[in-house]
């Protein structure tokens, strides 16, 4: 956690591309779920 915060701190970019990664990571979940419980 503590060397994350050390990345995002020095690479504001980098803190970008993880919320674009966490939101893609939940999209696919959401469709995995729709499609098990569908």
């Amino acid at each position: 956690m503590e060397e994350t915060a050390v990345l995002k701190t020095v690479l504001p970019d980098l803190t970008d591309l993880d919320r674009i990664t966490q939101n893609h990571v939940m999209i696919l979940m959401l469709c995995l779920n729709a499609v098990n419980y569908g």
